[in-house]
C-alpha cells in the first residue's frame, strides 16, 4: 500500500509505502492483518524518496528486521493489528496522508522509527 507524490518539489518526497501482512505476529497461531513499514538503519548512508517503505514477507531483509541483531532494514512502523470493526484509526491515518498528498503538504516523517505502539513475537 503506497501513497502519493507531493506536489511541492522542495519535499523531495515520493510518499510512503506500508506493508499489510496476515501473520501471527503477536501471539503464536493467532493470525490477524497487520500494518507495518520499514526504514534504512541510521548508520547506512542511503536516502530514499519513499520513507517509510514496504517489504514483502518473503524478503530476506524483512525477515531479519524484527530480530535483535543490527540489520540494514529495520521496522519503522511497528506491527499494528487491523481488526474488523476496529479499523477506524487505520482509515483515518491513511485519509490524512491522502489529504496531505492532495494539498502538497505531505513530507518525510519527522522522526523514524515513526510508530512504536506495536509489538511482535521474536522469531525462532
Amino acid at each position: 500500500m503506497a501513497w502519493g507524490q507531493s506536489k511541492d518539489p522542495r519535499h523531495d518526497y515520493a510518499g510512503r509505502s506500508h506493508s499489510l501482512w496476515f501473520c501471527d505476529a503477536h501471539e503464536e497461531a493467532v493470525y490477524r492483518w497487520y500494518e507495518l513499514a520499514f526504514m534504512v538503519t541510521s548508520v547506512v548512508a542511503e536516502r530514499h524518496t519513499i520513507d517509510l517503505f514496504s517489504l514483502p514477507p518473503t524478503d530476506d531483509e524483512a525477515a531479519k528486521a524484527p530480530t535483535p541483531t543490527m540489520t540494514i532494514r529495520q521496522i519503522a512502523w511497528q506491527l499494528s493489528p487491523i481488526d474488523q470493526g476496529e479499523e477506524h484509526s487505520f482509515i483515518e491515518r491513511w485519509l490524512g496522508w491522502f489529504a496531505a498528498t492532495a494539498d502538497g503538504s505531505l513530507g518525510h516523517p519527522h522522526s523514524m522509527p515513526e510508530n512504536s505502539a506495536g509489538r511482535f513475537r521474536s522469531p525462532r
